[in-house]
Order: structure tokens, then sequence, then C-alpha cells
């Protein structure tokens, strides 16, 4: 099994898992739910649409995450967003959705317009200053140096007092 194998399947299981949830929460307020075919989800980086009193809005889901691999989560500090995926090709931030809802805990997202998520960090973020482990990433860009990826961490607090986030609950 290939060193990043393991942890990639556990990071697909993690973010299946929390679609589910958001499934599960978006249809017990009344939504709609309709999932995305696969290929929007890869080139588009929509997971699904909701629906509700004549509204229909387009999500990509993320799931909690670690600082590091095998770190505990941060999501509840901090955010990692990316500008260019692993193949070097434009990233969630870039996609098509009109929403991203990171979870924030087992009960909860938060959910913001993806547009705001991108002025947030294009404004915040210093895409000159480069990090050199993930550590290091709050407000500097971050590459795998297997990957052609650019990530950053934000502050979860910093984006809240910007941009109310919707909640949405179990």
């Amino acid at each position: 099994m290939p060193p990043n194998a393991k942890s990639f399947k556990q990071s697909q299981k993690e973010g299946l898992r929390a679609e589910d949830l958001f499934r599960e929460f978006a249809e017990k307020q009344g939504y709609a739910f309709e999932e995305s075919p696969p290929s929007w989800n890869i080139h588009k980086h929509i997971d699904c649409f909701l629906s509700k009193d004549g509204k229909k809005r387009s999500f990509d889901v993320k799931a909690l995450k670690r600082v590091a691999r095998g770190n505990q989560y941060s999501q509840n500090s901090e955010i990692w967003v990316e500008f260019k995926n692993v193949r070097g090709r434009k990233g969630w931030l870039y996609g098509e959705a009109d929403m991203i809802a990171f979870q924030d805990t087992e009960d909860s997202f938060l959910i913001f317009k993806r547009e705001d998520l991108v002025s947030f960090c294009e404004e915040m973020v210093d895409e000159t200053a480069v990090a050199s482990s993930t550590r290091d990433a709050l407000y500097k860009v971050y590459t795998r140096k297997d990957r052609k990826d650019v990530i950053s961490r934000i502050k979860r607090a910093d984006l809240i007092a910007k941009y109310k986030p919707t909640l949405l609950t179990r």
C-alpha cells in the first residue's frame, strides 16, 4: 500500500460521513436533498443541492480537518482552504458551488457563501508567503512536496467575524 493510501482512505471515509450527516440534518430541517453527479463533485466541486421554498443552492461539504495528519481536529479554531487541488487545477475555493458547508461538530455545520470565502481568503492569505509545514500554514500557502496543491489555514473566528454563517444543526 503506498504511504499516503491509508490516510487518503481515512480522509475519504470522513468526507463521506460528513456528507451523510449534512444530508440528515438538511432533510430534518425540511430541505429537499439532491446528490450531484460524480463528475460534478470532482470537476465543479459540488457535492449536493438543497431546495426549499422555491430556492435551490449547490453545496460543497467539508468534513472536520486536522492541522497535520494524526493530530486532533482543528476545524473548531481553524479551517483549511484549497486554492489549487492535488493536480494543480482550481481548488474547491474556486469551484462552482454556491455555498460551502464546514462540519463544525458532530451536531452542526457552518455554511458560508463560497464567494464570501473567496473574498476573505484573497484578502487575508499572503500567497507570496510559503509555509514550510502545515503547522506554519496559517494565512500562508503550503504545497505538499509530492503534490501540486496550494492550501492554507484561516482562523474560523476571523471568518465568522466578517461573514456571519448559517448554522445547520441536527
